[in-house]
């Protein structure tokens, strides 16, 4: 049976968006909030963790044979940072952590920014968009 998208807006009567945002509480733990910076809303916390990554087309199709590995950055209740090897070739992307505390974190995001590093590999963060079942 293929994953159900569920859009995060349309569950704020049913409780989901609070079980989103306590996967992620459980996913920064213990961690301390990175530094301010004005421009941001919502605190950040590291995380760094291989995640899967696998784009999604303009047609809302997964893109399975182009999957690749992530490295997380940082997290927050509204976004996530995180590390790549190569350019993103599609705007939107389903990212899944799958670990034996929590079970799996799956949720389908879009790119805010990306930029390469000096070491040449890229940085992206992205807006959390839904909740994947």
């Amino acid at each position: 049976m293929p994953d159900q998208i569920t859009d995060i807006p349309a569950l704020m009567s049913n409780g989901s968006v609070e079980e989103l945002e306590g996967q992620i509480l459980e996913l920064i733990g213990d961690s301390q909030p990175i530094g301010t910076d004005e421009r941001r809303v919502r605190e950040r916390f590291p995380i760094c963790c291989r995640m899967l990554l696998t784009p999604v087309d303009r047609s809302a199709q997964e893109v399975s044979d182009e999957m690749s590995i992530i490295i997380g950055k940082d997290l927050s209740r509204s976004g996530i940072c995180f590390s790549h090897e190569l350019p993103l070739t599609h705007r939107r992307m389903i990212i899944t952590l799958t670990q034996s505390e929590f079970g799996q974190f799956k949720v389908e995001a879009e790119i805010a920014w990306t930029r390469q590093t000096p070491v040449g590999l890229y940085e992206t963060g992205c807006r959390l968009i839904r909740k994947v079942m």
